[in-house]
């Protein structure tokens, strides 16, 4: 352990001696100007002002709504009444401060079933372990840098993101306006064609599955939650004993199966994998099981085109919840480019994935480091 950050060197203080929270203020939207200075909630920014409330550098976090998530200001700014503002920093570093909300755990001090909502007085006298300025200027300087590498990480996956949309815009154009004039058509169309074998939603029979159906190991029942950036994640899914796949006329999906949610969420999509032999959907989904002409990662691909999730969303029926029903589903738009293409642009996108799968868990384990990098240093092994 260095001995400047010896833990004998550091003081323990009430947090309201540390960092002095305070609720912020009222801003209606009505009375909003555009400006320089960043409005802040509870869940982050969320817009400009042309007058500022408090004075940089500041330290936000949430109020009523979302707990736990801390944000840091380095000029002057507006904190809403959802969130609490850091009103006095009692000379501390204000990036240390940001960096131990981080590590406090401010979720765990929660209050109310309905809305979370985070009282200051609750935590205001929990004890905090304070290190001189200097080894708090060190640690921010540490941890300011695991921070911006993890950010680059993140940067370098929206890049390969936005690359993939690119490649499809590159090969098959804009499909708004049919830049390579492809045939166009619908989905019943590829249905007719055979392109697409069958598209269902889970539609269980006579009765949808209960919570007491549910088993700790059996088929995955997979929810619009388990869709998640163009995967499967069937650790999120409900489990269903086998017998289930007896009762269900339609509903229940097989590998290389497109999967969209339709209920809710609408437009998330995924792809079955080849290790989840069978999974049933919930009512939130549907399959679309393609034919030999149609890659499905091509049609996974002119799904996500921000041209067609804008008409999912603007066909999905409002009502208490966002809803595209199958018959709706059938009438969308559809392009029918050739096979030869469909495969290429498949094999370029399963090694941009590749990359994307890399850089992931390059990032995970950067995250992971980080956070032990961060209890260390508010430890004083750092």
């Amino acid at each position: 352990m260095n001995k400047a950050a010896s833990t004998t060197t550091w003081v323990t203080k009430p947090l309201i001696e540390v960092a002095t929270l305070q609720r912020g203020y009222d801003l209606p939207v009505q009375d909003r100007t555009e400006g320089k200075y960043p409005i802040f909630a509870a869940n982050g920014s969320v817009g400009l002002h042309s007058n500022a409330k408090c004075q940089g550098p500041g330290v936000v976090t949430g109020r009523s709504g979302t707990i736990g998530k801390v944000h840091f200001v380095e000029g002057d700014y507006w904190p809403l009444n959802t969130s609490l503002y850091v009103k006095d920093f009692h000379g501390n570093d204000p990036k240390w401060v940001y960096y131990m909300f981080q590590t406090f755990g401010l979720e765990r001090f929660s209050q109310g079933a309905g809305v979370p909502t985070l009282n200051r007085n609750l935590i205001h006298g929990e004890p905090i372990k304070v290190p001189p300025l200097p080894e708090q200027r060190r640690i921010a300087a540490i941890l300011d840098k695991a921070d911006a590498l993890r950010a680059k990480r993140r940067e370098a996956l929206a890049q390969l993101d936005r690359l993939a949309q690119a490649i499809f815009l590159e090969m098959f154009g804009d499909p708004a306006t049919n830049s390579k004039n492809w045939q166009l058509g619908t989905i019943q169309d590829a249905l007719d064609r055979g392109w697409l074998l069958d598209l269902q939603d889970g539609n269980h029979g006579e009765r949808h599955p209960k919570v007491s159906d549910f088993v700790n190991d059996g088929i995955p029942f997979v929810m619009a939650n388990c869709l998640v950036e163009g995967k499967l994640e069937t650790n999120r899914a409900y489990k269903l004993d086998k017998g289930w796949l007896k009762k269900l006329r339609i509903g229940f999906a097989k590998p290389n199966d497109l999967l969209l949610s339709h209920k809710g969420t609408v437009g998330e999509l995924a792809i079955i994998p080849i290790s989840c032999p069978e999974a049933i959907l919930s009512p939130q989904t549907t399959y679309y099981r393609p034919d030999d002409q149609l890659n499905v990662k091509f049609l996974m691909g002119f799904f996500g085109t921000k041209w067609f999730q804008t008409i999912l969303q603007k066909e999905a029926i409002q009502s208490t919840r966002a809803y595209i029903g199958i018959t709706r589903q059938k009438s969308l738009p559809m392009i029918f480019p050739p096979l030869e293409l469909q495969n290429e642009y498949a094999t370029l996108i399963d090694r941009t994935n590749e990359i994307r799968r890399n850089h992931s868990m390059s990032l995970n384990a950067l995250i992971g480091l980080i956070g032990s990098i961060q209890h260390r240093a508010f430890r004083g092994e750092l």
